[in-house]
């Protein structure tokens, strides 16, 4: 089936969707058709094991991946010199506005951490967090960005785009300044879908680290789910984009919202899970997951949403996770 669409008055390109019937099948195609030709993006479903290994290969591919996990984001692998160094600009272009210091999170399974995170120094309480199979329980069950101290021995991290000094962490409130750096690691915790995909990942290329931001200029709302995203495409954005990795399943969750940013606390402070940014998983939700105390920082601000501060997403994320888990 064919689908047309007509783009925007200031420019006489037709945005079209073609789809393939069979499930499991060739996957659909956005088609840009424009000035400078035709643009044909892969629509890939997080939701169709046929299209897993394709979304592998996109996310370690250097392409720009838009990807949908109750809000849409940008990824793009950065740290393979055979895909160029400068993929990580492409951040900072997209998100105009957004200031030097503000890194980039990236997005990586639990049991590798080790391979960029001090673990010797976070909390006493928290030391346990250096064994691989600890921090897949730990992180595994829910989806959340952690911000934790660097190893500085990593030569192999993209220090313009994923760490942030203590210098930096001055031009941030009081209560956010740190003595050590740090990067801000994502895990799409507790959705098997999702370990699949970045297990297929690693595996055909371990040396890019997959960097991810919201799809929208620094202080814009950002497309909730797959329908906002060709009406973005529509209004001439997302120009940059290579591939879109859409959900059915968490688009009907409705969360629109960016995620919930904690910090495991470090050597000398209270050993409390720290909310740095408040999002759709609530204190009260890490606290019964993850057995810790929680503590909310004066300066955390509610992340960009979809909805009115009011309403609670805590029972609609853990009602996806629960549903994808069954199918």
């Amino acid at each position: 089936m064919l689908t047309e669409r007509s783009l925007p008055s200031q420019d006489t390109s037709r945005l079209k969707i073609s789809h393939d019937k069979n499930v499991g099948g060739l996957h659909p195609l956005l088609k840009v058709e424009g000035e400078n030709g035709t643009k044909s993006i892969p629509i890939l479903s997080v939701r169709e094991k046929a299209h897993h290994e394709a979304i592998a290969n996109a996310m370690v591919s250097g392409d720009a991946v838009a990807f949908e996990v109750g809000v849409v984001g940008l990824m793009i692998a950065v740290g393979d010199k055979r895909l160029g160094g400068n993929a990580w600009k492409t951040f900072w272009e997209v998100k105009k506005g957004r200031a030097p210091e503000d890194k980039v999170p990236f997005m990586m399974l639990p049991e590798d951490h080790d391979k960029v995170v001090d673990f010797t120094k976070i909390h006493e309480d928290f030391q346990f967090l250096k064994d691989a199979e600890a921090r897949k329980k730990f992180f595994g069950a829910l989806p959340f960005h952690t911000i934790l101290p660097i190893r500085e021995d990593n030569e192999s991290l993209n220090r313009n785009a994923f760490v942030t000094t203590p210098e930096e962490t001055l031009k941030k409130p009081a209560d956010q300044r740190l003595s050590e750096s740090t990067v801000c690691i994502y895990w799409q915790g507790g959705d098997t879908d999702w370990r699949r995909i970045a297990e297929l990942a690693k595996k055909i290329n371990p040396d890019v680290y997959l960097g991810i931001t919201s799809l929208n200029e620094h202080g814009k709302p950002s497309p909730w789910n797959f329908s906002e995203l060709l009406k973005h495409i529509e209004d001439g954005r997302g120009k940059e984009l290579n591939h879109i990795v859409q959900d059915p399943v968490i688009a009907k969750a409705d969360i629109k919202s960016s995620h919930t940013q904690v910090r495991v606390p470090l050597k000398g402070e209270k050993p409390a899970i720290i909310i740095v940014r408040k999002g759709p998983i609530s204190a009260d939700t890490i606290n019964k997951f993850t057995g810790f105390p929680v503590r909310t920082l004066e300066s955390a601000k509610l992340a960009s949403r979809g909805h009115s501060p009011d309403v609670s997403l805590d029972e609609r994320i853990l009602e996806h996770l629960q549903k994808v888990n069954r199918a």
